[in-house]
């Protein structure tokens, strides 16, 4: 299993499980710890899914309504 970690503002951290959870991708999310108005991911996955792991935060990063 890899892991990457990431922080991000709570609009975005429902967005990336919304995502998550309606396409059944293989990603386990755990918050680490509330960083001020950030919350601390690990994302875990297959090493084979290093390039869903890049759409998804792509995705997640580039939403317009925040």
């Amino acid at each position: 299993m890899e892991e990457r970690q990431i922080a991000l503002a709570p609009k975005l951290y429902k967005e990336l499980l919304t995502v998550v959870y309606n396409h059944n991708l293989p990603i386990n999310i755990q918050v680490q710890k509330n960083e001020g108005r950030l919350k601390m991911l690990t994302l875990s996955y297959d090493e084979r899914d290093e390039k869903l792991i890049d759409w998804i935060i792509e995705r997640v990063e580039n939403i317009d309504y925040l």
